[in-house]
């Protein structure tokens, strides 16, 4: 049994911002990406975080120990990514338990939830992309052009 989830999206049709950013200085392009990247996936934090099973009743010493399961999803950036590309990737931190109710286990059943709300943020996610690859790009252009006489 492995302790990851891994659940992929693939972007297509942005043929145009790739075009862009191959315009701008490499640094430029890497930071663009990056900071667009990262912000698409914080906007879909907020539905994960919403779809997190939650415990009502008498918490354990575990559990207060933990924190809550929604407190721990957060969006780390990936370091090791092939020439070009930028990723990221939803970590549920110290809320190992999480997998359980994904998966399930002999004891219990799985109760999926974190790929059914990652299903549902993907639309979220295109759009916050597509909008802030624009607006990074157009910032960083103006930028590099500097102040228009």
């Amino acid at each position: 049994m492995s302790g990851e989830i891994k659940i992929g999206a693939k972007l297509e049709g942005f043929e145009n911002f790739d075009k862009l950013l191959a315009k701008l200085p490499e640094k430029v392009e890497k930071q663009v990406l990056q900071k667009s990247v990262n912000k698409a996936m914080r906007a879909a934090v907020k539905t994960m975080k919403a779809a997190v099973p939650r415990h009502t009743g008498e918490q354990s010493a575990a559990s207060k120990q933990y924190k809550a399961g929604w407190k721990n999803i957060k969006v780390k950036k990936l370091r090791k990514v092939q020439k070009g590309q930028k990723a990221v990737r939803m970590d549920t931190g110290d809320a190992f338990w999480l997998f359980f109710y994904e998966k399930g286990t002999r004891y219990q059943p799985a109760r999926p939830f974190f790929a059914n709300a990652f299903q549902k943020s993907q639309a979220t996610v295109l759009s916050t992309l597509r909008d802030e690859l624009g607006k990074n790009i157009e910032a960083e252009a103006r930028k590099l052009a500097g102040p228009l006489k």
